[in-house]
C-alpha cells in the first residue's frame, strides 16, 4: 500500500514546488501579454525578430504545460505515495530541456546588442556567445539525465557538480549582458547632445537594469538555494524502502 505523506514532508517539496509552478504560471501570463502588445506596437519590426519573440513564446508555453503536468503527476496521480519522489516525472525533466533552450536563445540575442550598441566590439559578445552555448550544452546535459534517470539519489551525486556549473555560468552570463549593457549605453549618452536620445538611453538603461537585475537574481537565488538546502539524501533512501503491507 502506498506510504501515507505528512505535512511536514509535503511542505517544503510538494508545497515549494506548487508555489513555484503558479508564480511560474503568472509570470507566463505576464509574457503572454508583452508579447500581444509587442505584435501590436511593433508591426514593422524585422521578421526575424518577430519569429524570435514567437519561438520563445511558444517554447515558454511547453515549459508551462511541462511544469503544470509535473505537478498534477505527485499531486493527483501519484496522491499519497512517496515512492513518486524517488525520481522526477518525466515532465519536469522535459521542462529543463526547454529551460536549456529559452536561457542561452536569449542572453545570445543580448549579446548581439551588445555589438550594435558596443560599435562593433566584439571582445564580450563573443566572450558572452561561448558562455551561453557552454550553458546550453551543461543544461541539455543534465536534462538528458534526468529522463534517464532511476533514482533522484544516484542523480545527485553524479551530476551535481553539472547542475552547479549550469546555474553558475547562466548567472555569470546574466550579469555581464547587465552590466556591459549599462556601460555601452552609457557611453552613448555622454556622446549625445540631443536631449531626446539621451532619455531614450536613459529608459533603455533602466529597462536593462530591471529586467537583467531580476533575472539575475532569480538566477543566483536558485543556484544559492541549489547549494544551501541541507543535503536531503537520506530523505530519499527512505523512499526507496519497501512500503509496509495492509
Amino acid at each position: 500500500m502506498p506510504t501515507t505523506l505528512g505535512s511536514s514532508f509535503l511542505q517544503p517539496t510538494l508545497g515549494a514546488l506548487l508555489i513555484g509552478i503558479l508564480l511560474s504560471c503568472i509570470l507566463f501570463g505576464i509574457l503572454t501579454l508583452q508579447t500581444y502588445l509587442y505584435y501590436m506596437k511593433f508591426p514593422e519590426d524585422r521578421i526575424q525578430l518577430k519569429i524570435l519573440v514567437g519561438f520563445i513564446w511558444l517554447l515558454e508555453l511547453a515549459h508551462c504545460i511541462s511544469i503544470m503536468h509535473t505537478i498534477y503527476d505527485y499531486a493527483v496521480i501519484g496522491y499519497g505515495d512517496l515512492q513518486v519522489f524517488i525520481r522526477l516525472p518525466t515532465s519536469l525533466s522535459v521542462a529543463i530541456l526547454f529551460t536549456a533552450i529559452i536561457g542561452p536563445t536569449v542572453q545570445i540575442f543580448y549579446a548581439e546588442r551588445i555589438r550594435i550598441v558596443s560599435g562593433g566590439k566584439l571582445i564580450v559578445p563573443i566572450f558572452c556567445w561561448l558562455m551561453s552555448l557552454l550553458h546550453f550544452s551543461t543544461t541539455l546535459v543534465s536534462s538528458i539525465k534526468a529522463i534517464q534517470m532511476t533514482s533522484l539519489v544516484q542523480y545527485e551525486e553524479d551530476w551535481k557538480w553539472l547542475l552547479t556549473t549550469a546555474l553558475s555560468i547562466g548567472v555569470s552570463v546574466d550579469v555581464i549582458i547587465s552590466a556591459s549593457l549599462c556601460y555601452f549605453l552609457s557611453k552613448l549618452k555622454t556622446k549625445s547632445t540631443v536631449k531626446r536620445t539621451t532619455q531614450a538611453i536613459d529608459k533603455i538603461m533602466v529597462w536593462t537594469i530591471q529586467t537583467g537585475l531580476l533575472n539575475s537574481i532569480a538566477s543566483a537565488a536558485t543556484m544559492i538555494c541549489f547549494l544551501a538546502i541541507p543535503n536531503s539524501r537520506e530523505l530519499f533512501r527512505f523512499f526507496t524502502i519497501p512500503s509496509s503491507p495492509a
